[in-house]
């Protein structure tokens, strides 16, 4: 496949819905070869505006921004990286030596996400959270079907019809189960969690406050240290963090995950700890904000 019609079929079948909060269907792995490729074919390539569209009005949820450039090399890198890492959860990948296709693919992945590498600016770091933000809500529905003779699991896909039918007769029993993005691979893939907390790491801003999502623990990476190292990136950080579903919670984690470099890096927990500290102080100033425009005033009546 030619690096535009493997973009192609990446941004319509991965990335735009995505974006959109709809359903992803993965492409068949990339791996490294050709996701290099792929970056160097369209770096400075504006092929698909729904996609800049999209990713200029999530950006400005954070900063004032009126242009974010094209989709980067590394950008295009971490799409091919994220749709082979999904496919490290699919039961069918490799049926005829399964190990060893998944140790491959995983190989491949791991290198791909070094080419990506953390991003480069602050400015990076907004482009790549707007295009995966939405990351952390992916999700699969898995399906046990059992009937009187037998059960079978169905791996993000449905059950055929026929197994569900005359389900009195045959005591059909279904139950659908919501597996988020952390619980996606089986034993088999064992590399998944590693790859994903580094592939989560190139794109910093989207780990802060989302674990309830993904179920993915917070970590202070190298990235999200030197994010919020800069005044820039400080600035954005706590914009992301403060715009979360569940501010205390996210707050939480990141004073827990802060703790975790005590004995490690001093330099770093201090870092961690004033910002959440910073984060806190304008979490609270905001509620006592909220709050004096929510309190009644008293009218003065005239007599």
């Amino acid at each position: 496949m030619k690096p535009f019609d493997l973009a192609r079929s990446l941004t319509e079948r991965l990335l735009l819905p995505l974006m959109q909060g709809a359903e992803v269907r993965l492409v068949e792995p990339v791996g490294e070869a050709r996701a290099v490729e792929l970056g160097k074919a369209l770096s400075g390539a504006r092929l698909f505006d729904e996609v800049e569209e999209l990713r200029l009005r999530a950006a400005r949820r954070w900063v004032p921004v009126d242009e974010l450039g094209d989709i980067a090399a590394d950008e295009w890198l971490l799409v091919a990286a994220l749709n082979d890492l999904l496919q490290l959860t699919n039961p069918a990948l490799g049926r005829v030596r399964p190990r060893r296709t998944r140790a491959r693919l995983a190989h491949l992945i791991e290198r791909v996400i070094e080419r990506a590498g953390p991003p480069r600016s602050v400015i990076a770091a907004v482009s790549r959270h707007a295009l995966f933000s939405r990351v952390v809500e992916l999700s699969r529905i898995d399906t046990q079907v059992s009937w009187w003779t037998g059960s079978d699991k169905f791996v993000g896909q449905a059950p055929p019809e026929r197994l569900l039918h005359w389900p009195r007769l045959r005591k059909v029993r279904r139950r659908a189960e919501h597996v988020c993005l952390a619980q996606m691979a089986d034993e088999s893939a064992g590399e998944f969690a590693g790859l994903l907390d580094r592939w989560l790491a190139a794109t910093p801003l989207t780990t802060l406050g989302t674990s309830q999502r993904s179920g993915v623990p917070f970590g202070w990476t190298g990235s999200a240290l030197a994010l919020t190292s800069t005044p820039g990136g400080r600035r954005v950080a706590l914009r992301v963090l403060l715009s979360t579903a569940d501010v205390p919670a996210a707050l939480k984690e990141l004073g827990h995950a802060a703790e975790l470099l005590r004995p490690i890096d001093a330099g770093a927990f201090d870092h961690a700890r004033a910002f959440v500290a910073e984060a806190e102080a304008r979490r609270r100033q905001f509620a006592e904000q909220l709050g004096d425009l929510a309190a009644p005033r008293a009218l003065g009546v005239r007599s």
